[in-house]
């Protein structure tokens, strides 16, 4: 899906790391040893498992007291007989992980594609994102060699970065760019700039949505073809429910994203939308279900009207 859709939560008041780089502001009302609890605006109390916390800030010094002496504990485990350990690299190790400003993920699978040209996918695809006070840059890499035209192999590329510019607590800026090609189609290149405006609507330890909106521009070049360039209106959406309470460590997740020319006689529209189920395995490691949907309203090229794709994906969180 497109990699210009980011989530993420600014620094208001307190605020909650969590390890998979989500962030939840509100006021922390207490550290225990098993949680901690956070008041927020828009979901109201929310528990949060204490491992799951990578780090915590608060106004209140004895909110930061009680976070600094529980990380201490999780940090000193009783040391096996024999072993030893010196307590300054304990620290350093602990700080350097609580203060890391990266995520990521990477994953590897294998798509069935129904197309006009049905065919089989083999891909990897990685997500980096870097934090830094309330803004956060993605860097999106999809890669997939095809089965296609007989034996034959044949790339997709796509490679995104996006950048998300907080004004207020949920309302940010995403000016994002995006680079594709695709020999299945005859795609050489396709470019698209895009200056967004996003709003999440609400992230809790439960469900999050964020929706975004702008104009963008594409220029495009079609093998034996000229260049095309278009101005557009671009839309993203993106919403995750973890299931917990039904299954445990599956997620639920919705993304879809838009664009529609401006100008032309054609009116074109592309359309993208993945629909799964994600499975915790153990660990960072989980397994996904996607399945995919690609419309193209005025195909350029050798490209297609529609495509239905369905995705197994083995992927690993850090």
């Amino acid at each position: 899906m497109s990699p210009l859709i980011v989530s993420a939560v600014p620094v208001a008041a307190d605020q909650v790391h969590l390890d998979n780089g989500d962030r939840i502001s509100g006021e922390v009302v207490s550290v225990e040893e098993g949680a901690v609890v956070i008041d927020t605006d828009y979901s109201g109390p929310l528990s949060i498992a204490a491992d799951r916390v990578v780090r915590l800030e608060s106004e209140d010094e004895d909110i930061s007291l009680r976070w600094d002496s529980l990380r201490e504990r999780r940090a000193s485990p009783p040391e096996a007989e024999g072993e030893s350990s010196t307590p300054g690299e304990e620290a350093e190790a602990t700080e350097g992980e609580a203060e890391s400003p990266w995520s990521g993920s990477l994953e590897v699978g294998f798509a069935a594609v129904d197309a006009a040209r049905s065919r089989q996918e083999y891909l990897v695809d990685m997500e980096n994102a870097w934090t830094v006070e309330d803004d956060r840059l993605d860097l999106d890499v999809d890669i997939r060699h095809e089965r296609a035209r007989g034996n034959t192999l044949v790339d997709r590329q796509r490679v995104g970065t996006a950048y998300n510019r907080y004004l207020t607590d949920r309302l940010f800026l995403a000016p994002g760019l995006q680079y594709r090609r695709d020999s299945v189609a005859d795609l050489e290149r396709r470019i698209t700039a895009v200056m967004q405006a996003g709003y999440d609507v609400f992230n809790s330890k439960e469900q999050s949505l964020t929706v975004q909106a702008g104009p963008g521009y594409r220029r495009e070049k079609i093998e034996d073809e000229e260049v095309y360039q278009d101005l557009l209106a671009v839309w993203d959406a993106r919403y995750e429910r973890r299931l917990s309470s039904l299954v445990e460590g599956v997620s639920f997740f919705h993304e879809q994203s838009g664009a529609t020319d401006v100008y032309g006689e054609t009116g074109r529209l592309l359309f993208e939308m993945e629909t799964g189920l994600r499975y915790k395995i153990f660990g960072d490691l989980y397994l996904a279900g996607v399945t995919e949907l690609d419309l193209d309203s005025d195909p350029r090229g050798e490209a297609d009207h529609l495509e239905r794709t369905l995705r197994l994906r083995l992927g690993y969180k850090w």
